[in-house]
């Protein structure tokens, strides 16, 4: 991940030219200077006349007579990091990072301009098949952490048979593009996403050839894949709800199907699930209940979270509530006496389950 400008530290000083007081090599990350520049972050160009030994450099914090350059601050905005004779010209002139850092904010103290931007795709980034194992990979822009990003002539992979392989991609040194594959078993569960990357595929392959690509929805893990300004934080989006049951028999959805839906604000999660029951739906479990989208609170495990309504010919209606920290559990009201309670919902409860029935869940709870 590229080393972030400060924008409260990040600055420009007019006309400065000075010169290196000693040789450096390609490596040399604290830079000495005749006379030092005013910010205490910036951008920096040695021999700025040259063609062939130019060099872009970010420097982000100095001394009297240096500059400290991050580890990735050498040979930035197209140039390489090389060796530097004393007395070669170190000028402050306007580069591309500027421009780029005030249109996206990023170099901006205002809080109306440095708003930060979530992890999302802008376009490209499509894997797809070429032959056999062989997929390729269209130019991609990208923001990571408020950052937007582009990377070009991304090279061919030939993938490995049998396996699921998940694309992830971040940014390096200089801002350029970085794929990471990351392989499991097929059917396995899914890596774990690296801090500082987006998950932008899931490619399936057989013995020979590639036989899936997903760039939708959710991993196994619930990480985002491709992400798009759509599918983040405050917009719904789904998660792999699983139906199971807390004691009793075994759940079969069969033909049946599970949509769940969530969004998340702030630590404010809201979730909508919908089973619908088909001709091969099966059940005889008991307190039937589905893993949360996002990992809650504490303070919520056996708190009322929300409402279910279950429509088996006559509509009923019940609560649900976190059984655990894993398990959603919907509640059918029940009466007895004078008083209304809440009893599980199973096979036979409210009423006996069958084709086209629905149950519909919902609610909203505090995340971790």
């Amino acid at each position: 991940m590229p080393t972030q400008k400060d924008p409260t530290i990040f600055g420009y000083q007019n006309f400065y030219s000075t010169t290196l007081t000693g040789d450096i090599t390609s490596g040399t990350l604290t830079i000495g200077l005749a006379t030092v520049p005013s910010p205490t972050s910036g951008i920096l160009i040695i021999e700025p006349d040259s063609t062939s030994a130019r060099e872009v450099v970010l420097y982000t914090s100095k001394g009297a007579s240096t500059v400290t350059c991050p580890a990735d601050g050498r040979g930035w905005a197209g140039s390489s990091a090389s060796a530097h004779l004393q007395g070669s010209t170190v000028i402050m002139a306007s580069v591309d990072e500027y421009f780029e850092g005030l249109a996206d904010g990023t170099l901006s103290t205002d809080p109306a301009r440095s708003i930060l931007i979530p992890n999302h795709i802008v376009s490209g980034g499509t894997v797809a098949q070429s032959a056999g194992l062989v997929g390729t990979f269209s130019n991609i822009v990208f923001y990571l952490n408020s950052q937007r990003y582009s990377g070009s002539s991304i090279a061919n992979k030939t993938y490995t048979a049998s396996k699921d392989t998940y694309v992830d991609v971040t940014a390096v040194s200089g801002g350029a593009v970085s794929v990471t594959y990351s392989e499991v078993a097929n059917n396995a569960t899914a890596p774990s996403l690296a801090a500082n990357y987006v998950r932008v595929a899931k490619v399936v392959t057989s013995g020979a050839a590639i036989t899936g690509v997903t760039q939708t929805g959710v991993d196994s893990l619930n990480n985002q894949i491709y992400p798009t300004f759509s599918t983040l934080p405050g917009n719904w989006r789904t998660w792999n709800a699983t139906w199971g049951a807390i004691s009793g028999g075994a759940n079969t959805l069969g033909n049946g199907t599970v949509l769940a839906e969530y969004t998340q604000i702030g630590k404010t999660v809201f979730f909508r699930i919908k089973l619908t029951w088909g001709s091969t739906t099966s059940s005889t479990g008991l307190d039937w209940c589905f893993n949360p989208p996002v990992t809650p609170s504490d303070n919520m495990i056996q708190i009322p979270v929300g409402h279910t309504i279950m429509q088996i010919g006559t509509e009923y209606v019940g609560d649900c509530r976190f059984f655990s920290a894993t398990q959603i559990q919907p509640r059918s009201m029940t009466v007895a006496a004078t008083y209304a309670g809440n009893g599980q919902c199973s096979f036979n409860v409210p009423a006996a389950w069958g084709n086209g029935h629905i149950l519909h869940c919902s609610g909203f709870y505090e995340a971790a």
